[in-house]
């Protein structure tokens, strides 16, 4: 292989370009057929649509700009209300863009465009990087801009590297945007800098890159800021709200190193990781490097812009590493892993000799075996987004379905879901309105007077989902009450306080098993005529973000008042509705 930035490319370029195409269209077609993909991950959904801003935005600050420019271009025709499939869509295309990118870097590196689409498709049906760009999440972006970084800072045109290495910065800067943990393409831009030649000063090269870097950066920050409507006091750094929006940063309990304190369960834990979510990936790149060393070619891999790359990749997957490995020990394969596992694998094969061939066979042929397993969490195997389907059928406008706690938010995505209050809470228990003791059992009757269905939900919900996702839902959940007896007794003793004036109809059966009770009444009550909306209220409550003097706890209250605009304008006569939002606007007014 020669492995020089002025090789000439191998005979067969076309046939690997169009097997790449092939292999690509066929993983969009397989990833089109999982929308809508993992429905227990779509948090950045609400803050796009309820105006709401998550604590995780402050690490992603770019996505939900993104996701709100790409509602305003659909809205222009008509769409734009429920952005899951096309924010999933979006993901799916940047994704497509980042295997493009990925192909184009490795057909540069090893100029063998069979090798480059056999590095490109193994990445692409490794299951962490497939999982990560379909949910709804700022993987996909990510990736895309770490890729358009590394094709620019590989890029062998001296005269143009100034250029090259804003742009490279630039990207850098976008896809800390998307997620900070990109922080970690500075030291691979200073360090690209460094070997880049002596043509032109490093210098300015690491100048060029940490400058485009810190502007992309500032700007989608600005664009976080300005898209939540905060103003500068937010800011105030001896602002007690202003801290507690990095609270609760950290997805999983104890996978950060200064939560677990031990740095050797972080690293066990990150390379368990690693295992699972690239097993194809991890296998061709030890297996080809070990048949490079084998046949005594791995000086190959010390040449010209081989050398180079191998480099950059090496310390790419090296600052990614340690970054997930102090911040988040089950995550970080979509970065770690997107550069130095597929180059590895990539200039094997193309070093190879005689053994190319079956090299190339064998790593299709794994690809193939990854694609027919497909990933977990398609709309078939999806429980919550079962279990939400079941309630579109269960529900019509205007029903009301009682949840003991706090569910999973995104039951609260498809319909209106009124929680029974457990225990005392704080701002995220302000999400939708809640309701307790004698309160909850006369809007109860109030419901069923305007002969509304009235649904209990009393099983455990939380029980249900495991893993890594269900470690995040049972923090959302039962926040206040962590215990699960004191939950059960809550629960009990509302139920007993609603049968005191209702009666029970159980037997409703989710696909998940999960019993669904019809409230009813004891006696057949007057069916009371829609009271007629107030004119006023619904302007009543349009700058809740800014009152107050907790900032944090008005955004919330926001939150609630367009939960409560989009009961009425379902049921715009809803009496309870209509008392619930006087009551909070009077609440804030004070």
């Amino acid at each position: 292989m020669n492995s020089n930035s002025d090789a000439t490319a191998r005979p067969g370029t076309i046939p690997g370009r169009l097997a790449f195409c092939f292999g690509l269209a066929l993983w969009a077609a397989l990833s089109w057929r999982l929308l809508p993909y993992d429905f227990a991950d779509i948090c950045y959904l609400f803050s796009l649509e309820d105006g709401a801003v998550l604590n995780q935005e402050w690490v992603h600050p770019a996505f939900v700009p993104m996701l709100a420019v790409l509602r305003a271009g659909l809205a222009l025709f008509g769409l734009g209300a429920k952005m899951l499939i096309p924010g999933q869509a979006l993901n799916l295309a940047l994704a497509c863009a980042a295997l493009a990118l990925l192909f184009i870097v490795l057909e540069r590196l090893c100029r063998d465009s069979w090798a480059a689409a056999a590095g490109s498709l193994l990445l692409a049906f490794c299951g962490g990087f497939w999982d990560g760009c379909l949910r709804m999440t700022p993987y996909s972006p990510a990736a895309a801009c770490t890729l358009l970084c590394a094709g620019s800072l590989l890029g062998a045109r001296p005269r143009l590297a100034s250029r090259r290495y804003a742009l490279a910065g630039a990207a850098a800067g976008l896809a800390a945007g998307f997620h900070m943990a990109a922080l970690s393409l500075i030291p691979v831009g200073l360090l690209a800098a460094h070997l880049e030649g002596r043509e032109v000063p490093r210098l300015r090269l690491a100048g060029g890159f940490l400058a485009g870097f810190a502007a992309a950066l500032l700007a989608a920050y600005a664009a976080f800021v300005v898209r939540s409507g905060w103003s500068l006091t937010w800011f105030n750094l001896a602002h007690s709200p202003f801290w507690s929006l990095f609270q609760e940063v950290e997805q999983i309990p104890e996978s950060s190193l200064y939560t677990s304190h031990s740095l050797l369960r972080q690293v066990r834990e990150f390379s368990e990781t690693l295992r699972v979510q690239a097993r194809p990936l991890l296998a061709a790149a030890l297996a080809g490097a070990a048949l490079t060393v084998v046949l005594g070619r791995g000086r190959l891999w010390l040449e010209g812009q081989a050398a180079r790359a191998l480099a950059l990749a090496s310390a790419c997957a090296a600052a990614f590493s340690l970054f997930f490995i102090i911040n988040n020990s089950h995550n970080g394969f979509i970065f770690s892993a997107v550069l130095l596992l597929p180059a590895v694998a990539a200039l094997s094969a193309a070093g190879l000799g005689l053994w190319r061939w079956p090299f190339l066979a064998a790593c299709l042929l794994a690809t193939g075996f990854s694609a027919a397993r497909g990933l977990e969490h398609g709309p078939d195997q999806d429980a919550l987004l079962a279990e939400v389907r079941f309630l579109d059928r269960l529900l019509r406008p205007g029903d009301v379905l009682l949840v003991p706690g706090g569910p999973f938010p995104e039951l609260t995505y498809l319909r209106h879901l009124d929680l029974l209050r457990v225990g005392a809470g704080g701002p995220k228990d302000s999400e939708i309105p809640l309701v307790e003791g004698d309160r909850l059992a006369a809007a109860v009757t109030s419901f069923l007077a305007q002969g509304r269905r009235v649904f209990f939900a009393p099983g455990d919900v939380e029980a249900r989902f495991t893993g890594d996702v269900g470690t995040q839902k049972r923090r959302q959940i039962f926040a206040a009450a962590g215990d699960a007896g004191r939950r059960r007794e809550d629960v009990a003793a509302v139920r007993k306080r609603l049968s005191a004036s209702s009666r029970w109809q159980c037997g409703l059966v989710s696909a998940l098993g999960e019993t669904y009770c019809e409230v009813l009444p004891k006696r057949r009550l007057p069916r009371r005529a829609a009271a007629a909306p107030a004119p006023a209220a619904p302007q009543a409550c349009p700058a809740l973000a800014q009152a107050g003097d907790d900032p944090w706890a008005a955004l919330w209250l926001a939150k609630k008042a367009r939960y409560l605009e989009r009961w009425l304008a379902d049921s715009p006569g809803d009496d309870w509705a209509l008392r619930e939002r006087a009551r909070l606007c009077a609440a804030v007014g004070r």
